[in-house]
């Protein structure tokens, strides 16, 4: 009884932050570029966190979606179905709670005490995922997995797989690793295709990548070089760049990522809001530019996911 108490006060809370949120947004518009017959081609929206809320950035103008600072990671689903999120929990036995806010009638809300600081978030496949062990598809309720990628992502209809396996040192897949026998590389399709040029290779520490909603676009950071890959064939890299953290590509090839915004500058969790911002490479360019100060954990948002928040909290 306890616990269902706990669940259902934390729950009212949760919706509380958002409403009151919703109060205050502005009208503002997606702002979504089209070809000649009209279809969107990319947004000029995206998401990210700020000293602990979720924000919202369209055509400039800029809406706080939580209040209390407590979130930690989020992922808004391509689609526009739902926003998952990671929020910070005082109950001793939990830590951080894991809510799934619907954006559509299709999608249950959902409310899920963690027992543990493990795990984090990726828009990725048409859905949300929770990363621990296992991608959990938050919006199906199930484990998603393409055997034998260790990890994975893909585009929203899940025909371009792109993901990490490890290879033996006679170039073969494996799943059990002899000690100094193998490496970790990423690689693309189902089952992988190794006999193709590997897209990176993936033992230095902090890589990073990202596939687009439509796969037309691929990214990925290994230290020092960020690269954009487009249709799995052509490649452009920039390098000198320093990344933080998961990066986001949009449709249209623009790679968003967090960065370190001054020189000197050390990133440490508990003290990070003044050392880091949010950075675009734009397609075609060879420098960055920062969008956002004191910011991290930029998620670029398709046309219809946008318009799914801003609509939501306006109650349409």
């Amino acid at each position: 009884m306890r616990r269902h108490a706990y669940h259902s006060a934390l729950a009212l809370s949760f919706l509380a932050v958002f409403v009151f949120a919703a109060n205050t947004l502005p009208r503002i518009s997606v702002g979504a570029a089209a070809d000649t017959e009209g279809n969107a081609l990319h947004s000029f929206c995206y998401a990210f966190l700020r000293q602990g809320n979720l924000f919202l950035r369209c055509n400039g103008s800029l809406v706080q979606l939580t209040k209390p600072g407590d979130v930690t990671d989020f992922a808004v689903s391509e689609t526009g179905n739902a926003i998952a999120v990671l929020r910070l929990d005082n109950h001793p036995r939990t830590g951080r709670n894991l809510q799934v806010i619907p954006l559509t009638n299709s999608v249950k809300g959902q409310l899920l005490p963690l027992g543990h600081d493990f795990g984090g978030l990726i828009a990725s496949c048409g859905t949300t995922l929770f990363i621990y062990r296992t991608a959990k598809d938050l919006l199906a309720g199930k484990d998603l997995d393409f055997k034998p990628y260790q990890d994975f992502q893909c585009s929203s209809d899940r025909k371009v797989i792109v993901g990490q396996v490890s290879i033996d040192s006679h170039g073969a897949v494996v799943t059990e690793l002899p000690p100094g026998d193998s490496h970790t590389a990423l690689v693309s399709g189902v089952p992988p295709n190794i006999t193709k040029p590997r897209l990176a290779n993936t033992g230095s520490e902090g890589f990073a990548y990202s596939v687009s909603p439509s796969g037309e676009y691929f990214a990925y950071y290994a230290p020092t070089e960020l690269c954009l890959v487009q249709k799995l064939t052509t490649k452009t890299c920039t390098s000198s760049i320093d990344v933080l953290r998961q990066i986001s590509v949009s449709d249209s090839g623009d790679i968003y990522f967090t960065m370190r915004t001054g020189p000197g500058c050390q990133y440490l969790e508990s003290a990070a809001a003044k050392c880091i911002g949010i950075a675009v490479l734009r397609n075609g360019k060879h420098s960055s530019d920062i969008i956002e100060r004191e910011a991290s954990c930029p998620q670029w948002l398709t046309p219809i996911a946008a318009s799914a928040i801003i609509s939501w909290h306006h109650g349409e």
